[in-house]
């Protein structure tokens, strides 16, 4: 089966499938496997103390996989995060993903550096913001999804059959979801929009 999808565009993967950011452990050793299986690997900023840190993870990964992987950068959670911005900048890492609070000027930052930027939020509102904003993408995080959680946060697939009738941007469906079937739900229910052949 081929997937042709907005994400898969979008990320560079083969299938339209992306790890969670994992706090502490969110580094090259779960990252690289992922994206070398055909889904997209993420490096979580904040599981690292130093800049420094963060760039040697990188290069490790990319040492691990030539397929691509992105970073995150939960605002407010991530040290240092505008230098950790800058390493992922700088090492040409094709995805940044903003993750928790407003994070606009460092999407800004990451566009202007040729990047994608993707924001994950846990309401359609902010997730209508983000895309008014210009992010590349969003993910939205319903309540079964691990981490942050907001009084107005619905259920995963409620979230996204109702926000995606009203946003233009790639929608990205995140909590629950940990199996074929949970993911051809989300499909169905509009998390992307283009055809999977």
């Amino acid at each position: 089966m081929n997937w042709n999808t907005r994400v898969t565009e979008l990320l560079g993967s083969k299938y339209p499938i992306i790890q969670g950011a994992f706090g502490g452990f969110g580094n090259s050793t779960l990252a690289a496997p992922v994206s070398e299986a055909g889904g997209f690997g993420i490096i979580t900023g904040g599981a690292f103390r130093t800049p420094e840190a963060l760039r040697e993870d990188i290069r490790k990964a990319r040492s691990m996989t030539d397929q691509p992987f992105g970073v995150n950068l939960s605002v407010g959670l991530c040290p240092r995060i505008d230098e950790m911005r800058e390493v992922a900048i700088e090492e040409r890492v094709p995805v940044i993903f903003t993750a928790a609070f407003r994070a606009d000027d460092h999407g800004h930052r990451i566009q202007e550096a040729g990047l994608k930027w993707v924001h994950k939020v846990v309401t359609q509102k902010h997730a209508l913001v983000a895309e008014r904003q210009g992010a590349d993408a969003v993910v939205l995080v319903g309540l079964e999804g691990t981490a942050f959680k907001s009084i107005s946060q619905l259920p995963t697939l409620t979230s996204i059959t109702s926000a995606a009738g009203r946003l233009k941007i790639p929608l990205i469906a995140a909590g629950g979801i940990g199996d074929a079937r949970g993911l051809l739900a989300a499909l169905a229910m509009g998390a992307d929009r283009k055809s999977v052949v």
